[in-house]
């Protein structure tokens, strides 16, 4: 009997290691997974910066903002770039700010930033895109004014989405310079759209931020009594 109960206790010993070395294995398994996948992410939105950047200087007629004449002939259409569909206004004018004389050439490119948008860098940053790509315009009696974001807001998202940019080594795209747009009291009279009353997001690391939107779904916890690195 003593031999059995000897016996048992070291098939018993015997099993807990196992089952703690299988533990710590399959532990190191997701953790390395994470790192993998956290790798993988990392290069995704390198080469994302590399084809919105790229786009940015290669794409035809994508020049620097130029509000040299707001007043234009013409009449207004309505906004059909999706992303921007729903705007507070719904008509817009083009060519736009940005060089494109159709908003199907305009939806193309401001769709590469739509990764951007989702990462949250700034809640105003899609309605500055949009009131670039599709302005806001209005018909008056003889003429249309085209009507976009003012300085202060174009400022406001480049505060907090240049860094996400810079991390990456590329600059602030020259098409949103922030100086080439009207202030609140501009003395050409040019009018412009003030931020929308929106609470950003807290400061977050952007690093973090990537690794939360890219990492699998959370494991459930391990037992207490199994340890792990």
């Amino acid at each position: 009997m003593l031999h059995l109960l000897i016996r048992d206790w070291n098939a018993g010993v015997v099993s807990s290691s196992l089952a703690l070395v299988f533990s710590h294995r399959t532990r190191h398994q997701q953790l390395r997974g994470v790192q993998v996948r956290a790798s993988w992410c990392w290069r995704w939105w390198w080469w994302w910066c590399v084809v919105v950047v790229g786009c940015f200087t290669l794409v035809p007629g994508a020049a620097a903002l130029s509000l040299d004449s707001p007043h234009m002939n013409g009449r207004c259409e309505p906004v059909t770039i999706p992303m921007c569909l729903d705007m507070r206004y719904n008509m817009t004018r083009m060519p736009n700010l940005v060089g494109h004389f159709n908003q199907k050439d305009a939806a193309i490119q401001v769709h590469e930033f739509i990764p951007l948008v989702q990462f949250g860098c700034s809640r105003l940053l899609k309605f500055f895109l949009c009131s670039l790509y599709a302005p806001m315009c209005t018909e008056m009696v003889d003429e249309t004014l085209i009507i976009t974001a003012c300085r202060s807001m174009c400022l406001e998202v480049k505060s907090k989405c240049e860094p996400i940019l810079q991390r990456f080594n590329f600059p602030w795209p020259s098409m949103l310079a922030c100086e080439k747009l009207p202030e609140k009291s501009d003395p050409r009279n040019n009018l412009c759209m003030e931020a929308p009353p929106v609470t950003d997001e807290p400061e977050f690391d952007a690093g973090n931020r990537i690794l939360f939107f890219c990492s699998p779904p959370p494991h459930p916890t391990p037992h207490p009594s199994v340890p792990y690195d």
